[in-house]
């Protein structure tokens, strides 16, 4: 467990600084093409390129921020109806399925940046790898994967946590 809690500590302290400092660069550099292309008939070739490349990548990786926030997008409405053992089966079939998705998009993702590095094939106004955009997949995955499994060890040692209903205690909690 203290492997994955050094992982998941390490991953959450930094990658939520540098998803806002990407996102403040995105905004920085679409605003600037926008200005150029409308008031200077000059734009960055590169700026669309690499917020689209960036987005992908605070995409796959944001993913994994919300495993640990238990702030992914699922649909728990039936859970909910649920009391006791029963209840708890769910949400850690629900956690284990978080495993089997993200070792499957690990290997898949891998399986994608081989193909696409051996193609050789490079961004067009960047020139970057292909591969790097791709290699977004098995990063995202594999924070997410630490943190289900993160998850369940916790589970199997403290037991399942209670669940809140109300929506706004699990806003605040999320922040």
């Amino acid at each position: 467990m203290a492997v994955f809690d050094k992982i998941s500590n390490l991953f959450s302290k930094y990658l939520g600084a540098v998803i806002g400092v990407i996102l403040l660069c995105i905004t920085i550099i679409l605003t600037i093409n926008v200005i150029g292309r409308y008031c200077f008939g000059v734009s960055l070739h590169f700026g669309e390129e690499l917020a689209n490349y960036s987005i992908i990548w605070i995409t796959f990786v944001g993913s994994g921020i919300c495993v640990k926030k238990g702030i992914h997008v699922s649909v728990d409405a039936f859970i909910n109806f649920m009391h006791g053992n029963l209840k708890k089966v769910f949400i850690i079939f629900g956690q284990l399925v978080g495993v089997a998705f993200s070792a499957m998009l690990i290997y898949v993702g891998v399986k994608i940046v081989i193909i696409v590095s051996a193609s050789g094939q490079i961004s067009p106004a960047m020139r970057l790898p292909m591969s790097f955009a791709y290699a977004a997949i098995p990063a995202g995955a594999f924070y997410m994967l630490v943190e289900y499994i993160k998850k369940i060890l916790d589970m199997a040692i403290n037991g399942i946590p209670e669940e809140e209903d109300d929506l706004d205690t699990i806003i605040e909690k999320s922040m």
